[in-house]
């Protein structure tokens, strides 16, 4: 959902990967959903009405991953194929998608089984001999793959047999969305309180908006379940109730923690205007737009906070 560029391209994308039958290699930040990613091309594919299965890697010991992935004991059979248990994962995919959550978490040797089963494309199922592998395998990573393998935590090897990396956008790459997905994600955290959807001021959204959301969708939940009580009562979540509520270290930098509220308040919204005000060159209307707040209420919040103007020519004041 959204309107982000960076939220269209990987839209394009899994309509692209969906029409192939490629292996797909997700790269996601924690909170975000990767697994509904490799759903959603599922869904879009001819697959669709085949088996879909997700394991997670990071849950299982390597022993009974091993049996489980494969079903039988590591060794190549005739014509050097991997063998394939009918029972195993692999084999109970055949026809649909299989994702390995967490491919950071397979140990090497299985790492190097699945290598070959994706180069040869082919495994041996007693007793009827070679088959090709009808499964679309997706895997997923938490943050940069590339790191991962320089890290030694995927082998290049098993790392190449991916030819498609999808890497999920992070909601700080996303600002323009947040004021739409809160509208999504608030009337969930309503439901759970049972409390009333709330609205939100301009000036909150505006601030919601610039937060970094290290934990993405999980931190966005965090936060919404908060305001979603908060709000309740006036019906209308305000700029102080975000200052009032989210903790500061989601706010502000660590040297504004330990400051008292109304002096941290003041110190974020110090910076906060001011990175508007650079950012469009310092003319008032313009930023005041982005802050959702008066033209002469910036002008007021400048002189209280005693921002400093930058030195360059204002335009259209």
């Amino acid at each position: 959902m959204g309107s982000a560029p960076s939220v269209d391209r990987v839209r394009r994308l899994i309509t692209d990967v969906s029409r192939r039958n490629r292996p797909v290699m997700i790269a996601a930040e924690i909170g975000l959903d990767a697994v509904a990613v490799a759903r959603a091309i599922h869904d879009g594919s001819t697959r669709a009405g085949g088996p879909f299965i997700a394991v997670d890697c990071s849950l299982r010991e390597a022993a009974s991953l091993d049996q489980k992935l494969f079903g039988s004991p590591a060794g190549a059979a005739g014509g050097g194929l991997e063998q394939l248990a009918e029972d195993s994962l692999v084999g109970s995919a055949l026809g649909g998608t299989l994702v390995l959550a967490h491919l950071t978490e397979l140990p090497s040797p299985l790492q190097g089984r699945l290598a070959r089963v994706l180069r040869d494309r082919q495994v041996c199922k007693p007793p009827q001999g070679s088959e090709p592998l009808d499964v679309l395998v997706v895997a997923t990573v938490r943050g940069n793959l590339e790191d991962h393998v320089r890290d030694g935590k995927i082998s290049r090897d098993l790392c190449s047999r991916f030819s498609i990396t999808l890497d999920l956008p992070a909601l700080r790459h996303r600002a323009a969305d947040i004021p739409m997905l809160i509208g999504c994600v608030v009337s969930e955290a309503a439901a759970a309180a049972g409390r009333d959807v709330p609205a939100f001021s301009r000036e909150a959204l505006s601030l919601l908006a610039a937060l970094p959301w290290r934990r993405n969708f999980d931190e966005l939940r965090e936060v919404l379940d908060v305001l979603v009580r908060v709000g309740a009562d006036a019906g209308t979540v305000g700029l102080d109730d975000v200052l009032g509520h989210v903790p500061i270290d989601r706010l502000a930098p660590e040297q504004w923690q330990g400051a008292g509220l109304r002096e941290a308040r003041n110190a974020f919204e110090r910076e906060y205007i001011a990175a508007a005000l650079s950012r469009h060159g310092w003319r008032m209307k313009e930023a005041a737009r982005t802050l959702g707040i008066q033209r002469t209420n910036l002008y007021r919040k400048v002189r209280q906070l005693g921002i400093a103007r930058a030195r360059v020519k204002s335009i259209g004041d």
